[in-house]
């Protein structure tokens, strides 16, 4: 599986394959900027992080950040492992 993290003012955009989902994540600090197959992308706003995992989500969906592991959820699906695409 793919990872993503860093530092630093300007990150890059990552692309990832969640499934049948395709998706480019921008890391914003404490919020993640995240386009779905192609559309304009949403900004996800940290919920909650612990020292091993960190949620971003804006109600409807949802990227999980395990261990260096993405993961992706729209409204109460389970989510959904990411590879690097």
């Amino acid at each position: 599986m793919a990872t993503i993290g860093g530092a630093g003012p300007s990150q890059p955009i990552v692309q990832y394959i969640c499934d049948d989902t395709k998706l480019a994540v921008q890391q914003l600090g404490e919020s993640v900027s995240v386009g779905v197959n192609g559309a304009a992308p949403v900004t996800l706003h940290q919920v909650s992080s612990t020292s091993d995992q960190v949620v971003y989500s804006n109600g409807r969906q949802s990227l999980t950040i395990q261990a260096g592991q993405l993961a992706w959820a729209t409204g109460r699906a389970s989510p959904v492992g990411c590879v690097g695409g």
